[in-house]
């Protein structure tokens, strides 16, 4: 066929469709071209990512609230740095952002800003910076975050002649300094924050950090959030897949892990218990308090939830995990009419009145795998409660509420969990001055022999002597009993081979300390 002819027989109108047509047709193959390149790079640097996988509805990323969940503390210790930082390898803390001074009896905490510290823009982090973090954020009387909050209370923070940051204390705290390991947040999103702003995919792309990482996408899908962080070591990115139905999710989320992945876990100073209000008109009595412990069989929670070591007291690492509560409740009733109860059927009285108590404990709203959790326990209480004549009502609130029963002290028994972090300061929780309205001593509870320990555990800096006082405070919270101390968590996380020069650790104060070294990764693509 003799194309020049052809061609010479269109028309203007046809060269000129046909021009078009080819034209077209090189662009679709060129859009071809990029996008398989595309995806293919896509895949290949997904393919040399570190990814985690955290089955947790995503919420946001906001350092001063990273207790509230896994993601946040995950994210917030990676994207931003405080003025200090604990090393759980060495078990102590390191200066972060500043180099520090402590006087000798712990009440002034003097900080010097390192040099050439910078936000992600370039912008110097500045003293206003740390001052705005904590005076007008923190220390606010809007400030919804009460744990981080109350660490503060009474402390004096200002700027000193000489340009260091100056935290006083009216009372020695040998623990303060694992307070600031907090990370700071830029003066330039005051409003943002005060609102109690979550970085989300809407608004990360105007967010400044300060951390080992910066962010370098979030991406909602299908019910999962891919965040995505990134710097200029030679583990460039680091991957996290979140979701709270993550792990039903048919999706190639562990594209980097290998059939030589290794299961470890780990125990954390963090447990739950069933606190209970001292000053309620029943529970007042020891030999009720005495009963309810009794009759609760912290061994059976081995058999009815997943992943849980029963405990007998709060400071469970420094003590052998025992399981001696053998008493039955026949033994139980027969202490309790020793000691003027009454049976009136089945149920329990004292001065005629029928012992009836509540259990408050909190609703999540996305977390289904701890509602399940409750669930489990409310009726393990209301079963184990009722063999001793004592009738159970269960309340559930969402966290707000909860919150504000709890310090209110408007409740008979309250299922909750507390943190200690990377210190052994419980002050907060047991001392007698902590009880007013507002106050975390969430039990009323008022013993001056404690008071003393606790005084004491926060002026000693001696490790053989503050292993004595908080074995001490054992005694004493299992003597008095204004709690049951139930549970502590068994977490687990999988070591992707891929990763090499990782230091695992037996222990860590919280999960996001599996990070602690990740400067040193390197990634091995086998």
């Amino acid at each position: 066929m003799n194309y020049k002819r052809v061609i010479k027989s269109y028309s203007r109108r046809e060269k000129n469709f046909s021009l078009k047509l080819i034209y077209a047709l090189l662009a679709l193959i060129f859009i071809q071209i990029v996008k398989s390149t595309y995806i293919s790079y896509a895949e290949e640097r997904i393919s040399n990512m570190y990814t985690e996988v955290i089955p947790e509805s995503f919420i946001g990323i906001n350092p001063l609230y990273a207790n509230l969940n896994n993601h946040n503390s995950d994210l917030s210790s990676l994207l931003y740095r405080g003025l200090v930082k604990y090393n759980p390898d060495k078990k102590i803390m390191e200066g972060d952002l500043a180099n520090f001074i402590v006087n000798e009896d712990s009440t002034q905490f003097k900080f010097n800003l390192k040099e050439n510290q910078k936000w992600s823009n370039g912008d110097n982090i500045t003293n206003q910076d740390i001052i705005f973090t904590f005076n007008s954020i923190i220390k606010d009387p809007n400030f919804d975050n009460i744990v981080l909050k109350s660490n503060f209370e009474g402390v004096e923070i200002e700027l000193s002649n000489e340009n260091e940051i100056l935290f006083k204390l009216d009372q020695p705290n040998q623990f303060f300094l694992s307070n600031l390991t907090v990370g700071i947040l830029p003066q330039s999103i005051e409003e943002e924050l005060k609102n109690k702003q979550f970085i989300t995919e809407e608004n990360c792309n105007t967010c400044l950090f300060s951390g080992k990482f910066e962010l370098d996408s979030i991406k909602e899908k299908d019910g999962i959030t891919e965040v995505i962080l990134e710097n200029d070591s030679e583990l460039e990115n680091i991957r996290f897949l979140i979701g709270n139905d993550i792990q039903n999710k048919k999706i190639d989320y562990n594209s980097n892990f290998y059939s030589t992945n290794n299961d470890n876990f780990y125990k954390l100073p963090k447990y739950s218990a069933l606190f209970i209000n001292t000053n309620q008109e029943f529970l007042k009595n020891i030999h009720l308090r005495k009963a309810i412990k009794s009759i609760i069989k912290q061994k059976e929670f081995d058999l009815l939830l997943e992943n849980k070591i029963s405990i007998n007291s709060p400071y469970f690492q420094f003590e052998d995990i025992k399981n001696s509560n053998e008493q039955d409740a026949e033994s139980i009733k027969k202490s309790l009419i020793e000691n003027g109860y009454e049976y009136k059927g089945e149920n329990l009285t004292y001065n005629d009145k029928p012992i009836r108590l509540s259990i408050i404990q909190q609703k999540y709203e996305i977390n289904i795998e701890k509602n399940q959790e409750n669930q489990i326990l409310a009726d393990y209480f209301k079963k184990s409660f009722a063999k001793i004549g004592i009738q159970i009502v269960i309340h559930n609130y969402d966290r707000e509420t909860f919150q504000d029963i709890l310090l209110s002290k408007n409740f008979d028994l309250a299922l909750f969990g507390h943190d200690l972090g990377n210190n052994l300061d419980s002050y907060s929780f047991w001392h007698s001055t902590q009880t007013y309205p507002g106050g975390l001593n969430i039990s009323n509870y008022q013993n001056l022999i404690t008071d003393k320990v606790l005084e004491n555990l926060r002026k000693t800096s001696n490790q053989e002597k503050t292993k004595d006082l908080v074995i001490e405070l054992n005694n004493q919270l299992n003597q008095f009993i204004p709690a049951i101390f139930l549970f502590t968590d068994k977490h687990g996380f999988e070591v992707d081979n891929k990763i090499k020069n990782r230091k695992i650790l037996e222990s860590y104060t919280k999960p996001s300390d599996r990070f602690f070294d990740i400067n040193l990764w390197t990634i091995n693509n086998f």
